[in-house]
C-alpha cells in the first residue's frame, strides 16, 4: 500500500517527477491492477481494512482511533502478513505503521512485529517529519534517518 498516492503519480499511468524503477519493474513483470478502492479516506481505517482483508466497519472503525478499547475487535483479527508467514512468505513493512497509536516513543498497542510482519523500518505514528534526523525504528531499535526520507 502506498499511502496518499494518486493514480497518475506513477510514470506507468501518467507524468511523474519521481522515478520509481522498482515499482515500474513490478508493473512490467507482474500483475497490474488498474483499479483499487479504499474503505475509508483516512490512513488508520484504510490500513486496518487492507491488513485484514475486511471492511474496517465490520470491527467498528471509521476514523483514526487509537485506544485499545476502541480497537479491541481489530486487535482480535488475524492480519494478512501473519497468514503469509504461515504459508512460508517473508513479510516486512517500510514506512508508517500508524496502527498502535500516534507516539514515536513506544507502542500503544501491539506493533508490526507482533502482528505478523517479520521486519519493520519506519515511523510508528501518523505525524513524522521527513527531514534528515527524523526518528525512525528498525524493528524496535530507534535511529535517525541519514537523509531526507523520500530520497533515502
Amino acid at each position: 500500500m502506498a499511502d496518499d498516492m494518486g493514480y497518475s503519480d506513477l510514470p506507468k499511468f501518467g507524468k511523474s517527477e519521481i522515478p520509481t524503477p522498482a515499482i515500474d519493474r513490478l508493473a512490467e513483470e507482474g500483475t497490474l491492477f488498474t483499479d483499487a478502492y479504499v474503505t475509508a479516506p483516512i490512513c488508520v481505517a484504510s490500513r486496518m481494512g487492507l491488513l485484514t482483508g475486511q471492511y474496517q466497519q465490520r470491527f467498528g472503525i471509521y476514523d483514526n482511533i487509537y485506544g485499545k478499547e476502541r480497537n479491541r475487535l481489530f486487535l482480535q483479527q488475524t492480519l494478512l502478513p501473519a497468514v503469509f508467514q504461515k504459508a512460508g512468505y517473508r513479510t516486512g513493512l517500510v514506512g508508517k505503521w500508524h496502527l498502535s497509536g500516534n507516539s514515536n516513543k513506544k507502542w500503544g498497542q501491539p506493533g508490526p512485529l507482533e502482528r505478523g510482519l517479520g521486519e519493520y523500518v519506519g515511523f510508528r505514528g501518523g505525524g513524522s517529519g521527513y527531514w534528515k534526523g527524523a526518528k525512525l525504528f528498525r524493528d524496535d531499535n530507534p535511529f535517525e534517518s541519514p537523509e531526507y526520507l523520500t530520497d533515502w
